[in-house]
């Protein structure tokens, strides 16, 4: 006889990421990484991005001062601003959608999101039937994962 169980567990964000032997320091450069590839992309854009990610004029000026050279490097700083204050993707994206920079929104539905993809297809088949939830709310930091088991069960008869 096969059985399938459901199981709920919570766990804090560091046991997830223990758990799925995922290094914080490689999530971060990972991150890092995406955001380096959508501020590439932005160009003189940057400040209205910028505008719409409600930072101020102030800030703006500033970041152009701090990063005279490069509009690339205007663009890095400011999402590196953005990521230590904000950092939602989906807030990214509603706001490259309002700036009509639909280009880098397919950019990150596609290319990111299918390297992200890429990098995760090597685990193993258990961990691949794990769907990790990550609960952001009232500040909680932890996450749901559901394990779907099956398994043969054995009755013994004592």
């Amino acid at each position: 006889m096969f059985v399938n169980v459901i199981y709920l567990v919570t766990l804090t964000v560091h046991e997830c990421l223990v758990m799925f032997a995922v290094d914080p320091q490689d999530e971060a450069e990972r991150n890092e990484q995406r955001l380096a590839i959508i501020a590439d992309h932005l160009g003189f854009s940057w400040t209205e991005l910028a505008r719409e990610l409600d930072f101020s004029e102030e800030k703006i000026n500033l970041i152009r001062t701090e990063n005279p050279n490069s509009l690339q490097d205007q663009s890095h700083a400011l999402l590196n601003l953005w990521t230590v204050t904000e950092g939602h993707k989906s807030t990214l994206i509603k706001r490259l959608t309002k700036i009509n920079r639909m280009d880098i929104v397919h950019l990150i539905e596609t290319k990111i999101n299918k390297s992200a993809e890429e990098e995760t297809s090597s685990h193993t088949y258990a961990e691949i039937e794990q769907t990790l939830m990550l609960d952001h709310s009232e500040g909680v930091k932890s996450c749901n994962i559901f394990f779907f088991i099956s398994y043969r069960l054995v009755i013994s008869m004592l």
